[in-house]
């Protein structure tokens, strides 16, 4: 008899791929309008900018560098959202027994407050 995993047997609203090693969350939708919305300003931005500046300066490769460049940091950019979005965050533990209390000195006693307003003093 196979035992089954946890996220097997856990009836949660998650996704779960790849044998639970991919976690997402409930609304995945919202995922791929994040994509989409990193993506298409940056096809947009090498589509105008890097052919306006292949035009501009011909003799220079900048309109392909800033394009490789785009390219390279939006592909980062989208493996970091996929990398933390498929992640699970975990929990804090409770714990067991509440922090006892700290005693302290206080500075002040309240017989030493004068009971002026703030007001009182501009």
């Amino acid at each position: 008899m196979v035992e089954k995993r946890l996220y097997q047997i856990w009836k949660g609203s998650n996704k779960f791929l790849f044998s639970g090693r991919l976690i997402f969350g409930p609304d995945i939708k919202s995922l791929f309008a994040t994509i989409g919305l990193i993506t298409v300003p940056v096809v947009i931005s090498c589509v105008f900018v890097a052919r306006h500046l292949l035009h501009r300066f011909p003799n220079y490769n900048s309109g392909i560098a800033i394009m490789v460049i785009t390219v390279a940091l939006t592909i980062h950019v989208l493996l970091i959202l996929l990398y933390t979005s498929s992640r699970d965050p975990g929990f804090v533990p409770r714990n067991a027994q509440p922090p006892e209390p700290e005693d302290y000195e206080s500075s002040a006693s309240p017989a030493d407050w004068s009971g002026r307003n703030v007001c009182d003093s501009m």
